[in-house]
């Protein structure tokens, strides 16, 4: 019963996947925001139905949501004071006060997947792409795996999900860093992951080219007063992040190495994919600063592959920010007509690898309905 149980839970996953690839390969742009709102839903119910066991992140989350609300005002206020990540706690106090536990996945699922799926709209809207183009790149993502991760760990997911969003509206639509400064202090507060994030980008933002020098300059002056901000006042959250990533690599975490396989495919087939088309975007200020932030993110997974967790983290983080990026490279191939054949050759190969290993010993063969309890 234990092993139909995940069958069926995977086939429906999988059955949904393609159904939603197939329905947006064969509309018109028009329609695209619909189903991608119609694909958010079934991931909200599929989370909210979702059984966690009692090893995983998710189970722990929801025993803390319990104790969370049950809280005073007062007590809260005081929690909330003395934490080192004050959102987790407000984000399971407010969901744990429903009652329902089926919402913090499914709410978690929501956020994670909303700000994914945004961004590969706003790209489809930008750079006009074909409906093929967002299909092929949307299945790529949808099947890594990547839906438990979603709902399971979910303070890195969300902070994650928040962080690749202003990233996209940053580089790709020119919108302001001060704009987003709200959603990043709320994912930093989330978890010492996306504090260590927050501050790479923040960082990387000096490597940003810029067509106006007055830009640039204050780019700079931005990140010179932030960082100065930090040094002054972030020791205690500074000492955290490390104290967190000492606990990751000395201590006794566990590893998958299914998960590692997958993680590893995706490194090598989006940096391969980045450099080699890269040159057909040269004179895109844009997409440049985009991918070689892409770049830098792969960078940081090769340096930190030895550490499971923070690996398949930050790999799940440089996913999304490929969705868009690998939708505009195939549509700006199918344009041209170069390098299709070769292309598809790869694309179809590591696919099929992440697929296959995702839905016999990666996340998804993890999937179980609540029905079946």
């Amino acid at each position: 019963m234990y092993i139909v149980e995940r069958l069926i839970g995977v086939f429906t996953y999988v059955l949904i996947m393609f159904l939603m690839t197939f329905l947006i390969y064969k509309s018109d742009t028009r329609k695209l925001k619909k189903y991608l709102r119609i694909y958010l839903i079934i991931l909200f119910v599929l989370a909210f139905i979702y059984i966690p066991p009692t090893s995983a992140d998710l189970y722990r989350y929801i025993i803390s949501a319990k104790t969370y609300s049950s809280y005073t005002i007062s007590e809260l206020l005081n929690v909330l004071l003395n934490a080192r990540t004050p959102m987790q706690v407000l984000y399971f106090y407010v969901l744990g006060k429903t009652g329902i536990d089926g919402l913090i996945p499914a709410v978690s699922a929501l956020i994670f997947y909303g700000c994914s799926f945004s961004i590969l709209y706003k790209a489809a809207r930008r750079y006009k792409l074909s409906n093929k183009s967002i299909a092929i790149s949307l299945l790529f993502f949808m099947e890594m795996g990547g839906f438990l991760s979603a709902i399971s760990i979910i303070r890195t997911s969300v902070s994650f999900a928040i962080i690749a969003y202003c990233c996209y509206n940053e580089l790709i639509e020119n919108k302001s860093f001060l704009k987003h400064l709200p959603w990043y202090i709320f994912a930093a507060l989330m978890h010492p992951a996306a504090m260590a994030m927050v501050i790479f980008r923040i960082v990387t933002i000096l490597l940003k080219k810029e067509k106006k020098l007055s830009k640039r300059l204050f780019n700079y002056l931005v990140v010179a007063v932030i960082l100065i901000f930090v040094i002054l006042n972030g020791n205690y959250y500074i000492d955290y992040i490390f104290e967190k990533a000492d606990i990751y690599i000395n201590g006794e975490v566990y590893s998958y190495i299914w998960e590692y396989i997958i993680s590893t495919i995706y490194l090598l087939f989006s940096t391969f994919t980045i450099f080699k088309f890269k040159q057909i975007f040269t004179n895109n200020v844009e997409i440049e600063n985009y991918t070689n932030f892409i770049i830098f993110i792969n960078f940081i997974l090769v340096v930190l592959c030895f550490e499971y967790s923070i690996f398949t983290r930050v790999q799940l983080f440089s996913s999304i920010l490929f969705l868009p990026m690998f939708s505009i490279i195939l549509n700006q191939l199918e344009k041209q007509n170069k390098h299709v054949k070769i292309f598809t050759f790869i694309f179809i190969i590591a696919s099929a690898l992440i697929f296959v290993i995702a839905c016999t010993r990666g996340n998804l063969c993890g999937y179980k309905f609540l029905i079946f309890s």
